[in-house]
This record gives structure tokens, sequence and C-alpha cells, in this order.
């Protein structure tokens, strides 16, 4: 069903097409599979683990650790911004043993979706445009429309299949003259759909330009890095080596990162994720945690506690840590 003329619902920005062609194409697929035999078909549709028969993969270790989870870990309600535990893990999560030279902040989301759409919500005003590169996840230019605002893409790549840093510069340039702020979505190490990981250059490069914009301190500039597929993109140092270079940047150009559980825990459908805030601002990252807790509040309210405890219990216990890592790289 595509909306044509609206009945009793408002447009709102919205071009809506009916059902996600992530989920609707995997749904025809999955019907194909009980028609003809999974063996005829590949269903390469949704960002979940498959083994060689085409199951879901679920880590046996974190499944064991929601099997340890009391009533309580289910069912009472997790703080508005997420359990503090979970937020401490949750850095772990992401930087491991690198410990930022900056302030640092993370407030609970569903999933990486939920931190994508609060970045969004509160870097960006109604009808603002957002960046990121003409290859990208669909769901993207859904979050974008669904809050008003509007998707634009630059060329991901040059003529020489690299990280395309002057076509970001020339369409940051034309942003930030239209509407002085901007928010860019950057999807990395490897890159859905494409698999790309900026390399170290290019992070030299893309900041480098970043820099140069945020020299008029009149202009905002934000950097949304999502990083869902981060433990499935090599080495896990050599996959965070970028992130130390986040911590020394002008006060008006701000790094956030969109952290999920789906992935690198197996907890697709528990959504849980986290977005993280790093500045050497100390009031930049007290106003992130209370407008994203505002924001939480007003959608969703809390997040799902069960998951959070898991995070926590995996970092807390460097035992069961090592089971899930190892049993992720097998």
């Amino acid at each position: 069903m595509t909306v044509g003329k609206y009945i009793m619902a408002e447009e709102n920005f919205r071009t809506i097409s009916g059902e996600d062609k992530i989920f609707g194409i995997n749904k025809l697929a999955q019907e194909m599979i009980q028609k003809v035999g999974k063996e005829k078909v590949a269903n390469a549709t949704v960002g979940t683990l498959l083994d060689d028969e085409g199951n879901l993969v679920v880590l046996s270790s974190v499944a064991d650790a929601l099997k340890q989870l009391s009533p309580n870990d289910f069912a009472e309600y997790a703080p508005i911004a997420g359990i503090p535990s979970y937020l401490e893990a949750v850095k772990k999560a992401v930087f491991m043993d690198y410990e930022p030279g900056c302030h640092l902040e993370a407030v609970a989301t569903p999933g990486g979706t939920g931190a994508i759409r609060n970045a969004i919500q509160n870097y960006t005003r109604r009808g603002d445009i957002v960046l990121t590169s003409d290859w990208y996840w669909g769901p993207y230019n859904t979050i974008t429309q669904e809050l008003e605002r509007r998707l634009n893409t630059y060329s991901l790549f040059d003529q020489e299949g690299k990280y395309n840093v002057d076509a970001l510069k020339e369409k940051l340039e034309q942003v930030l003259a239209f509407q002085g702020r901007a928010l860019i979505v950057l999807n990395t190490p490897s890159h859905n759909p494409t698999g790309y990981s900026l390399t170290s250059d290019d992070w030299d490069q893309l900041l480098s330009v970043l820099k140069q914009f945020a020299a008029d301190s009149s202009k905002k500039i934000v950097l949304l890095v999502d990083v869902a597929y981060l433990d499935f993109a090599g080495d896990a140092k050599e996959v965070r080596a970028f992130l130390p270079k986040l911590e020394n940047l002008p006060h008006n150009l701000l790094p956030l990162i969109a952290f999920s559980m789906s992935k690198s825990y197996t907890m697709y459908g528990m959504r849980c994720g986290a977005l993280l805030c790093m500045s050497l601002d100390k009031a930049i990252v007290d106003e992130f945690k209370l407008v994203n807790s505002f924001s939480n509040r007003g959608t969703w309210s809390n997040g799902t506690r069960s998951a959070m405890v898991v995070l926590s219990r995996i970092f807390a216990d460097p035992l069961l840590f090592e089971k899930v890592v190892k049993e992720r790289e097998a």
C-alpha cells in the first residue's frame, strides 16, 4: 500500500510507500523458502547473522546470561537514561581499553536506530538537511522524514574507489551556508551496504575538512558515527583506532556514536543500544545527557532492562566477556 491522498492522518513531510522494503523483501524470501526450500533461496535482506544452514545465529554465551536473570531483571523499569552499570558497559564495549582524554557520556536507546533518531531529533531542527553518503542504510531516510527533516547525500567513493572527502566538503559547504549547522551520519567501520571502512588517512582528511568549517564559531557540526558492525569489521583494536582522533575537537564540532547490541551480541529483537557523546566541554556532555533523556521519556520512555543487565554482567565478568568474544570470533 502506498499512501496517496491522506484521509485522517497528516503527511508531515513524509513519503510513505507502505511496507518497509527490507522487511518486505525478507517476508517474500521467507515465503519462497517455505515454497521451494531454503537451499534454493539466498536471503540477504535483514542484517542478522546466519549459519551455513540459514538459521539465525545467537551467541550461546549471551543466551546463557539471559537465562541467569531474575524476574525483576525482566520486569522492573530501567532508569530513563539507562542503568548506570549498563552505560559504563557501553563505554567499554565501544572503547575497550582506550580511555578518552575528554568527557564522555552515554544514554540508552532501543537499538542503534533509537540512537540515530535521538541524535537527529536533538541536533537538528525541523526542515533541516541531514547529510550521509549516497550508499546508505534505508532507515536513515525513514528516520529523517519521520522527524520532519530531509536526507541529502554526497558520493561515498571517488573515481579511484576511495572515500570521497571532496564530495562531502562540497555538500557540507552548501548545507552550512543554508542552515548554519549540519549533522553528518557516517556508518563505519564496515559500512552498510558496501562494507567499506574509513582508513586512518580517510579520517585525517575528513576531520581536517570538518575543522576548517568549524573554524567559524557560528557554525555547528555534529558527526554521528554509526558503529553497528564494529565487532565484525576486523581486529578489535584496529577498528577502534579512529576513536582517539575524536577526543580533541573544537567545541562546535561534536562527535556522537550510535552503539547497538543487535549484531555484536545477537540481541536483535531485544532492542538495546545507546548514543554516546565526546567533548572537552563538560557543559556539552551534560546538555547531551539532559536532552536525550528528555527524548527518551517523550518517545519510548524506558529501555529494555534485561538486555542492559546482560551487557553489564558481560563486562563485569572477565570470564564471561572472554567467552562472548571467542564465540563471536569463531
